[in-house]
């Protein structure tokens, strides 16, 4: 009965951390998570949304204000504080 335990954990595990790869998310924790919470694991890795590697676009975020007062260098396109007329990473002025 133990075995049949064991086993459901694993294929729990194992399903919960190919979904978790698949959104690009922790596999190892997943898995863990998977071993010891079985289903509920399963519904929660379902239920999150995948996480994006795509960088952040400064440019939509300083266009659309978005709640930031800030500017982007025309040089080196690093997003600066409104408060700061220096770009802090290439020295170039606002």
């Amino acid at each position: 009965m133990v075995e049949y335990l064991i086993l459901a954990s694993l294929i729990s595990g194992g399903f919960s951390a190919y979904i978790a790869k698949e959104k690009n998310r922790s596999a190892m924790n997943w898995f863990f998570l998977g071993f010891f919470f079985n289903l509920f694991a399963l519904i929660a890795i379902s239920a999150v949304p995948p996480v994006s590697n795509s960088p952040i676009h400064y440019e939509s975020v300083a266009a659309t204000g978005g709640g930031l007062k800030s500017w982007i260098c025309p040089n080196c396109k690093t997003l600066n504080g409104f408060a700061i007329d220096v770009c802090h990473k290439c020295g170039a002025k606002r």
